[in-house]
């Protein structure tokens, strides 16, 4: 869609522009909004609870919302992206990361912080005349060595349970070999 700017009278056209041929002064311009959905890549260094930096790569959907696109133009303008949605999704992350831990982000919590900002982002820009469709975490890197701790806690915590696993059918045999052996022994009182 395109919104028309007539330097001579009027300024910018409250209604937009659809697709196809319109006919428009020559030295009149038509500002022009692509409303599909759009993908914004990001890479931002962000700290999680206990201090450690972790670099992350986030991508966001967004798109323009049509019937608004003649208050995005007089309120932000063209370059809205990197006015209006950059700025929130950083700062945004950077809150809700700073909530969790590397091996929270790392393993088990993605998805929760992807929905987290996902809602603090949608929140931020109500009513700026934009739709958020989503936010992911592609990708989140810390040090080697908290990675490796992180994959060895993980590890760890796995024996764990294959122990108390073998632990409990271990206890299930005894008591099958109770209850077989307080049978034979009725068995021979009776015989």
């Amino acid at each position: 869609a395109g919104l028309e700017f007539r330097p001579f009278g009027g300024g910018t056209g409250k209604d937009p522009l659809g697709e196809g041929a319109h006919v428009i002064a020559v030295w009149n311009q038509v500002l022009a909004y692509d409303l599909r959905t759009q993908e914004m890549k990001d890479s931002l260094s962000v700290l999680s609870n206990n201090g450690l930096t972790l670099k992350v790569d986030t991508s966001v959907r967004y798109r323009v919302k049509r019937d608004e696109l003649y208050a995005l133009q007089t309120e932000t303008g063209p370059g809205y992206a990197e006015v209006l949605i950059t700025p929130v999704v950083r700062s945004e992350s950077r809150k809700v990361f700073g909530r969790y831990s590397p091996e929270e982000i790392y393993s088990t919590k993605r998805e929760q912080v992807e929905k987290e900002i996902y809602e603090e982002v949608v929140k931020a820009l109500a009513g700026k005349h934009v739709i958020v469709e989503a936010v992911f975490v592609r990708d989140v890197e810390m040090p080697v060595q908290i990675q490796q701790a992180i994959a060895d806690k993980l590890a760890e915590e796995q024996a764990a349970q294959k122990m108390q696993f073998t632990l409990a059918k271990e206890r299930q045999e005894a008591e099958r070999k109770q209850i077989e052996a307080e049978g034979i022994q009725k068995y021979q009182t009776i015989v």
